[in-house]
């Protein structure tokens, strides 16, 4: 039995597939077995993979029926599993040689901690390096903060403990783009979790990530799951449509969202902090963190009101004025990008419409690819969980 099972999907990943199974056969740690789940790809995939499966006992290649998605892979790989600890990459991306040597060591040396994650580093094609994204400070406090509206858990750099995981059912049952958050969210109320302050993974953004691809469909899932987690914390239920407001802010987009769900979510992030920040006693660090993600988020809050609207939140709302600093707050005035981006002659960022918002109801035809059931699904998923 390996000490570790690393679970791989791929789906026509014949350009990176090669570099992602080396750079998994090249760690410092050596015994693993590598689920290789070839997901009906229409390219080489498969004869790659099965090329180094021939050359090495420690990959074993799989296929899938047909076409089943991510989630439905990933759980076949957990069914598959017979190792204490499941280690997860992507095809498409690279792990650093020491990657699953630093992770099983904190592993076996933290009983307690069922996730163990760490920093990224987002490399696009070009070999570009975007290093202001991936490195989520590992303070246990601010995971629990970040929780409440975001996934602070990189999915391709996760190892968990795999009977903990089969214990809450595994990924669930639905293509819902989010099933790492939907993880990570059930796993929360049961288990510690620990982000390794180090880039162990190279993560490669490509324009046919599904990220890329699924962007408003893949939030409005988030949104659910970030709305049950809310309300977990506070003990109350939220409004879905503040709580939209605030998943796109953290993406930088301004949105078409009615002034009173604006509104809304500025109250709901003051709530957050006000009871966040009450009930624990923070390192000044960590207050420093959650401050940070505040001005990131009431940026593009703020600016999606109107001007007269926007000076009076900033004279006379003192939430709003304790989080953002000096130059935050004259930031938040006017938008100076939306200015500046206009003189240059480049189009503005992409304000995200709103959604059916009968869908939440069950009622009216969801957008494509999002069936009706889905945000109850979410819902009972993690409901489920004690």
């Amino acid at each position: 039995m390996p000490q570790v099972n690393i679970i791989l999907p791929a789906y026509n990943a014949e350009k990176f597939i090669g570099a992602a199974l080396d750079s998994l056969l090249n760690q410092t740690f050596e015994d693993f077995e590598i689920f290789v789940i070839n997901d009906a790809s229409l390219d080489n995939t498969a004869a790659i993979c099965q090329a180094y499966a021939d050359s090495d006992p420690r990959i074993r290649l799989i296929h899938n029926p047909g076409n089943k998605g991510v989630t439905k892979t990933l759980n076949r790989g957990l069914e598959l599993a017979t190792a204490p600890l499941v280690a997860r990459m992507d095809a498409d991306d690279i792990a650093m040689p020491n990657r699953l040597e630093r992770q099983v060591a904190y592993m076996r040396e933290n009983p307690d901690v069922g996730v163990v994650s760490s920093w990224i580093r987002p490399t696009t094609s070009e070999g570009k390096i975007y290093t202001h994204f991936g490195n989520t400070p590992s303070d246990d406090d601010y995971l629990d903060w970040a929780f409440l509206f975001k996934n602070p858990i990189a999915h391709p750099a996760v190892m968990f403990r795999t009977e903990l995981v089969r214990s809450v059912g595994g990924y669930g049952q639905e293509e819902t783009l989010v099933e790492d958050y939907e993880l990570w969210s059930k796993l929360h109320q049961k288990t510690k979790m620990h982000i390794i302050p180090e880039q162990l993974l190279i993560y490669h953004i490509h324009a046919q990530s599904v990220s890329n691809r699924n962007t408003i469909r893949q939030s409005l899932a988030a949104t659910r799951v970030a709305k049950f987690n809310i309300e977990n914390f506070l003990g109350q239920p939220v409004d879905f449509n503040a709580t939209a407001v605030i998943h796109y802010a953290g993406l930088s987009f301004q949105t078409a969202y009615k002034q009173a769900d604006i509104l809304a979510a500025i109250n709901l992030l003051e709530a957050l902090y006000a009871k966040f920040t009450t009930e624990r006693s923070l390192k000044p660090e960590t207050l420093a963190y959650v401050h940070g993600d505040l001005h990131e988020l009431l940026q593009p809050i703020l600016l999606s009101l109107p001007l007269n609207e926007r000076l009076s939140i900033l004279r006379g709302n003192r939430f709003v004025k304790t989080v953002l600093d000096r130059k935050a707050l004259l930031a938040s005035v006017y938008d100076w990008k939306k200015t500046g981006r206009a003189l240059l002659g480049k189009k503005a960022k992409l304000v995200i419409p709103e959604p059916n918002f009968q869908l939440i109801n069950g009622a009216g035809s969801p957008p494509k690819g999002v069936s009706n059931n889905s945000g109850q699904s979410v819902r009972a998923l993690l409901s489920g969980v004690s």
